[in-house]
């Protein structure tokens, strides 16, 4: 498994009380299994190698396509509660119990959500590039009714963004971790949305730097 990498990984098939999902499985090692949660339309094939494959050395990567993207049937929900729901049917047809995610732009919203429904399956969160819960076009709309749902979410958080990022803003970065009580904030010069691909190496070593701890203390 050491040579385990998304570009060789078979594509996957599994069927739960919802849908038909995609998905790749692959790695090995002590960590947790990593969930990783793509961006608005992303399927299995827009995550770099650079980035998941390293991340695969020290634990088993799962990559997925939620419902009415990629190879996965059905219809894309409307809201974050309804992708939350096709993850959490995904990871239970898997039989995991307990994983870290890596949550990428709308899958970072998505990682907010599952931790909300179901605290006890998180570990740890990776945010890249993410907003505040609600719909992903109304992450402007601040309000204190989310900012308290952030204060719910009590897992070790990093989160990760490029400072000149013109999808979600930096700002939004440094709002994110004051109100989630249990976060860092890595920004990343000169980069812009994708600033986990842009930056792999640093991105890929700090990562498996705050998964592998014990703590962010």
């Amino acid at each position: 498994m050491a040579n385990a990498s998304n570009t060789t990984a078979p594509t996957q098939f599994i069927q739960t009380k919802l849908e038909k999902y995609a998905y790749r499985r692959f790695g090995k090692g002590p960590g947790l299994p990593l969930l990783c949660l793509q961006h608005f339309t992303g399927t299995l094939d827009n995550w770099d190698p650079a980035v998941t494959d390293p991340l695969a050395l020290g634990r088993e990567a799962i990559l997925f396509e939620s419902a009415g993207l990629g190879r996965s049937t059905g219809q894309v929900p409307e809201n974050m509660a309804g992708m939350a729901a096709h993850a959490l049917a995904f990871v239970d047809a898997l039989g995991l119990k307990r994983l870290d995610i890596l949550g990428y732009s709308l899958g970072g919203m998505v990682a907010q959500q599952v931790a909300l429904e179901r605290p006890s399956l998180l570990h740890k969160m990776l945010l890249v590039a993410i907003a505040q819960i609600k719909a992903f076009r109304a992450w402007e709309q601040y309000s204190g009714e989310r900012f308290a749902k952030l204060g719910k979410i009590t897992q070790p958080c990093l989160v990760v963004n490029g400072v000149f990022d013109n999808m979600i803003p930096v700002r939004n970065s440094y709002m994110l971790s004051e109100h989630l009580p249990n976060a860092m904030l890595l920004t990343y010069p000169d980069a812009g949305h994708g600033s986990l691909f842009q930056f792999h190496k640093s991105f890929v070593r700090q990562a498996s730097l705050f998964l592998d701890s014990e703590g962010i203390n």
